[in-house]
């Protein structure tokens, strides 16, 4: 490989996986790994002798390049009240450094990824599932839930040593994953799967990730590395189900299943297909399961309590709740009035930014795909250079859409629902929602592409009698953090002028796996209906970690 070609492979790794699996194939990079285990009590330590493969400095680039920095608010997550229902509950993760995690794990963390200390979900998610244990975790957007999960998996397969990713099934050659996370979204699905090559980065494993939506060369990509066998799988339900379908995928030997924005994947129709590839394709019966969201409705529930076995339920803060670090505006503005607000606000944050050194992101909500045209040619009018994100676009061109503005050019992005769930798009300072959601859920995973890793980020919501039937969500997550609630609100979401007004906040949400509200309701005695568990009060965890 020239050393153009190999510039041109990081570059396009990061969107595209295989590309940086390729890649580093390429390099010929190699690994040493003497393995001796000494099984203990749901923890596993072990003397290693671990050589990792050769450091490749364009490789990094394409993989770690792109980081969150932590905020000033990032210490405000020690704060936050978690409530653990289960028993046996593991101890929570006070130090990467001092944890179980495999010394591959640890030593990506501090040398790359700068990972200096756990997030509250991380803290009580990594313990449970390194220790093998079926969790439901419910915690708020930005938080660090893909990482909640990955670690301890990666580093479980870490300690078990390498093992065939491929077998002979039927006269046919079929990936047999260890790990299968499951995405409702291709979106997600891409981004977790680079997230998994940061953290497998100079290790034995193999990732893959497939998704439908794609042609030509990036579906032979995704056949290619599927065929070539993996350790961790990435998937979206549809398409999952054909490869399986297909005998191109087997669960046979799967020990670890991730359900990542689950509520995301019943809300689109896929509680079938999900149902199918738990129960009736040859999934390992002694696999674990993890649940992960922001929101984690009744169909959730029942969905968790056929499936998973002796569980664990994490609660961070309240269930569908958002970050403090978000502050919230609500402001009434008739339909007709909207594109001027909408220019007003732009021209003002302009103003207020002009002299950022790095890129002030916005990301704008709007209801239909054929909106989104329509307000980019409006700003385009006004001044306002913007790019759309929505699903007429093909696949190729959405991943280019979001490229584009992670990198600030441009600095807007005007986009449908497809960006609302799960997206990590570094950055972003103002959500601006155009046109509201139908429900309070969908309200509080869109405002949380900003104000992430404890950075402050700003959330403008355009209301009017349209949206009505959400006035008492939004009056509840406004009074959850002691914030004025606009008339129009109280007065059942009609406003009697033109736009103004707002209500300023972040916080609230709705309670415990239980469909009430109020605090994560999780703990001993707090309401579980399963008993157990523990509650560990605010500020348990202050510190240097």
């Amino acid at each position: 490989m020239t050393t153009n070609g190999v510039a041109q492979a990081a570059e396009h790794a990061t969107l595209h996986g295989s590309s940086v699996d390729s890649l580093a194939d390429e390099l010929g990079s190699t690994l040493r790994l003497n393995h001796h285990v000494q099984n203990q009590p749901n923890r596993r330590r072990q003397k290693i002798e671990w050589t990792p493969r050769p450091r490749d400095p364009r490789l990094e680039k394409a993989l770690f390049s792109e980081k969150i920095t932590e905020g000033i608010n990032f210490d405000k997550y020690d704060d936050i009240e978690v409530s653990v229902a289960g028993h046996d509950v593991p101890d929570p993760l006070m130090t990467f450094k001092e944890s179980d995690l495999h010394e591959g794990i640890k030593w990506m963390l501090q040398e790359l990824a700068s990972y200096k200390k756990p997030t509250p979900i991380q803290r009580f998610a990594i313990p449970s599932i390194s220790a093998r244990r079926d969790i439901m975790a419910c915690a708020q957007t930005g938080s660090g839930k893909t990482a909640a999960y990955l670690l301890p998996i990666i580093s479980n397969i870490f300690y078990d040593g390498p093992s065939e990713t491929t077998s002979i099934i039927a006269g046919r050659r079929a990936a047999t994953p260890t790990a299968l996370i499951m995405s409702p979204t291709r979106e997600l699905a891409t981004q977790i799967h680079k997230e998994a090559l940061k953290f497998t980065y100079r290790s034995f494993m193999k990732c893959a990730v497939i998704y439908g939506g794609v042609q030509g060369g990036q579906a032979q990509d995704q056949y290619r590395a599927v065929e070539a066998g993996c350790d961790i799988l990435i998937a979206t339900a549809g398409k999952l189900v054909d490869f399986l379908q297909r005998g191109l995928v087997s669960l046979e030997k799967c020990r670890y299943l991730v359900l990542d924005e689950a509520d995301r994947m019943l809300d689109m129709g896929f509680e079938l297909p999900v149902r199918f590839i738990i129960s009736g394709a040859g999934m390992n019966e002694d696999h674990q399961t993890s649940m992960f969201s922001a929101t984690f409705p009744r169909d959730i529930q029942i969905l968790a309590h056929e499936f998973m076995k002796n569980r664990l339920d994490i609660t961070i803060g309240e269930v569908g709740s958002t970050t403090t670090d978000i502050q919230q505006t609500i402001t009434y503005v008739r339909h007709p009035e909207k594109q001027t607000a909408l220019i007003k606000l732009l021209q003002a944050e302009r103003a207020k930014n002009r002299n950022r050194t790095t890129p002030y992101l916005v990301l704008i909500f709007v209801k239909t795909k054929r909106s989104a045209p329509e307000l980019c040619g409006c700003l385009q009018r006004a001044g306002f250079r913007s790019i759309q994100l929505h699903g007429d676009m093909t696949q190729a061109e959405r991943e280019m859409s979001l490229r584009r503005f992670k990198r600030g050019d441009p600095n807007i992005l005007i986009a449908t629902d497809v960006a609302q769930r799960g997206l990590d798009i570094p950055n972003v300072m103002h959500v601006i929602q155009y046109d509201l959601p139908s429900n309070i859920d969908e309200y509080v995973h869109r405002i949380g592409r900003t104000g992430r890793a404890g950075n402050t980020g700003y959330a403008t919501s355009f209301y009017n009698e349209e949206n009505s039937s959400l006035s008492r969500g939004l009056m509840a997550l406004l009074k959850d953090t002691n914030t004025p609630v606009p008339s129009f609100l109280q007065t059942g979401g009609y406003g009697g002028g033109g736009y103004g007004g707002g209500g300023y906040g972040g916080g609230g949400g709705r309670g415990a796996f239980q469909g009430s509200r109020g605090r994560g309701g999780m703990s001993q005695g707090g309401g579980s209906p399963r008993g157990g568990g523990q509650s560990y009060p605010v500020g348990a965890f202050g510190g240097d970690m």
